[in-house]
């Protein structure tokens, strides 16, 4: 994902449902936050965003994602998850309210 606002994140999670729908789907939809040279989610920390608006768009996405009936997970390696991405513990089941 290079979602920077909980718009975009609720958009990406809207355009996963819709592929998902085609097919039997027995595990998580995910949203898999990276940090890519030159990407518009490392363009938006340049420029301040914070680990907070992260940890919101990442609540939308889930939260979009289970409302249309499907289990949510965020992915992530270990640095993004913990020193870079998150102000608070975000994957907990059943917290994407």
């Amino acid at each position: 994902s290079q979602a920077t606002t909980t718009e975009e994140a609720r958009k990406e999670a809207d355009y996963l449902v819709d592929l998902a729908e085609d097919y039997q789907v027995d595990l998580p939809l995910v949203m898999d936050y990276e940090l890519l040279e030159g990407g518009r989610l490392s363009a938006a920390y340049s420029k301040g965003m914070t680990a907070e608006q992260a940890t919101s768009n990442a609540l939308a996405f889930c939260s979009e994602v289970e409302k249309k009936g499907y289990d949510s997970m965020v992915y992530g390696n270990s640095s993004i998850l913990i020193s870079i991405q998150f102000g608070r513990p975000v994957i907990q089941p059943g917290s994407a309210e």
